[in-house]
C-alpha cells in the first residue's frame, strides 16, 4: 500500500477494480442524430443516421474501456513508483 502525502491511497485492489469495471462494459450508446431533424425528410437520412449512431456507440465503448484500463495502469504505477516518489506519509 502506498500513501502519499495528499492523502490519497493506494493499493493493488485499486487496479484490479478498474480492470473488473472495464470488462463489464459491453454497451455504450450514442445517438447522433438526437438534434438532427434531417432524418425525418428521407429515408436515407435516417439510415445513415442510424448506421453513423451504431459507429460512433462502437468507438465510444472501447473508449471508456480504454479509459478504464488506463486508470488501471496509473494505479499501477502508483504503487511501483519509486520510494523516494512515493514514500510513506506518517503524521506525528
Amino acid at each position: 500500500m502506498c500513501v502519499r502525502k495528499d492523502g490519497e491511497y493506494t493499493t493493488w485492489s485499486h487496479a484490479a477494480e478498474w480492470l473488473h469495471f472495464a470488462s463489464g462494459v459491453t454497451m455504450v450508446d450514442v445517438d447522433a442524430g438526437r438534434f438532427d431533424v434531417t432524418d425525418f425528410m428521407c429515408r436515407p437520412a435516417y439510415e445513415y443516421n442510424k448506421q453513423h449512431s451504431l459507429h460512433q456507440s462502437l468507438i465510444a465503448r472501447e473508449l471508456v474501456t480504454w479509459n478504464m484500463i488506463w486508470g488501471s495502469l496509473e494505479s499501477a504505477a502508483k504503487l511501483a513508483a519509486p520510494p523516494r516518489v512515493c514514500q510513506i506519509y506518517v503524521e506525528t
